[in-house]
């Protein structure tokens, strides 16, 4: 089990991940998300299992806020193949993307997690992540 940048060539077996989330998604759509989502300032990486297929995935960005005089990178998406989970795929991703993070030079971390996933509230918790407010969505056409 290893983590690595993801690569074209995942896709496929990405799709379903994000379809237990809830994120139903085509190859084509989400091969045209990776490649908007790995340009300059955005990272993504896979988890493998032991024969190099993804079992998880996460993606992050590091941007410029107007309150802060430093970047600040936020975790984007975070997915571990359900079957998978308590795997320590969740863990190694997180890894991944801070240690990017640091070297983009972010001095915070963030990222948004779903009202009703409490689970994956604690497991950001127990990680050093401390809720600081609310997000406020509207859909607009």
């Amino acid at each position: 089990m290893s983590v690595r940048v993801v690569e074209a060539g995942d896709v496929e077996g990405l799709v379903e991940m994000f379809g237990q989330l809830g994120y139903p998604v085509t190859v084509e759509a989400l091969a045209a998300r990776i490649r908007r989502n790995t340009a300059p300032g955005y990272r993504a990486w896979v988890y493998t299992d032991a024969d190099g297929r993804p079992v998880g995935f996460a993606g992050g960005h590091v941007m410029w806020p107007w309150e802060r005089d430093e970047p600040v990178a936020q975790l984007m998406i975070l997915i571990a193949d359900e079957r998978f989970r308590g795997r320590g795929a969740g863990s190694a991703l997180v890894e991944a993307f801070e240690a990017w993070a640091r070297g983009e030079g972010a001095r915070q971390l963030m990222l948004g997690s779903g009202a009703a996933r409490a689970e994956a509230h604690r497991f950001y918790e127990r990680r050093g992540y401390v809720a600081t407010g609310v997000r406020f969505v509207k859909e607009v056409a």
